[in-house]
């Protein structure tokens, strides 16, 4: 999903966009790791072998809040845990799944910890241009090899953007990304989150 501005405060709050300091410099890729792997939760379906990602964009009290792909939580009657980067597991209620309205492939969800985790910087998509490096992280599914989900994350470049995608798509990158990971984070060089991994198509995959 392309992050516009005039959702980005009903999504995380406009203090949170407004408070935090961005980065005045491009990361390492270490440094990018380290953010994304603080950042990145893992939607697991419980009653089933699949999964998707999320991304952490707000913390209000001991409550989380999780920017995901809409269609990662699209099942009502399935049985979602979220797991933080300490492992820890959160039973996912139903009721607090929120998808962002006017058909954008968004949903916001909720989970109380009094674990301290980290909480995603937020970054202006519209300053990725073509041909900048960008990031994306999420849990790719299990497999006959992989028999657990690992948080993995993928380098590689902007591709072109565009407005006129449906559901809120906007940026295509060339990126290698696997099933799973969808609802993950994609981040700038500065490690700011500038989207969310949506659907691949062929040799490019849209956000």
């Amino acid at each position: 999903m392309k992050f516009y501005q005039a959702i980005i405060p009903a999504i995380v709050g406009a203090s949170i966009v407004v408070s935090q300091p961005l980065s005045a410099r491009a990361l390492s890729s270490q440094e990018i790791g380290k953010i994304a792997e603080d950042i990145t939760v893992l939607i697991d379906y419980k009653d089933n072998s699949g999964n998707g990602s999320g991304v952490i964009i707000k913390k209000d009290g001991n409550t989380y809040t999780v920017l995901t792909a809409a269609h990662v939580v699209a099942n009502a009657n399935r049985k979602y845990e979220i797991v933080g980067n300490d492992n820890q597991r959160y039973p996912l209620n139903y009721t607090t799944v929120k998808k962002l309205p006017n058909q954008l492939d968004l949903a916001v969800v909720t989970f109380s910890s009094n674990n301290n985790y980290q909480v995603a910087k937020i970054g202006n998509s519209d300053t990725s241009g073509r041909g900048t490096l960008a990031y994306v992280s999420g849990f790719p599914g299990k497999n006959a090899v992989i028999n657990e989900s690992i948080l993995t994350i993928t380098e590689g470049k902007i591709a072109g953007s565009s407005n006129k995608l449906n559901n809120g798509y906007g940026l295509v990158y060339d990126i290698t990304t696997k099933g799973g990971m969808t609802g993950g984070a994609v981040l700038n060089e500065k490690g700011e989150l500038i989207g969310i991994h949506g659907r691949a198509d062929s040799s490019y995959d849209r956000k």
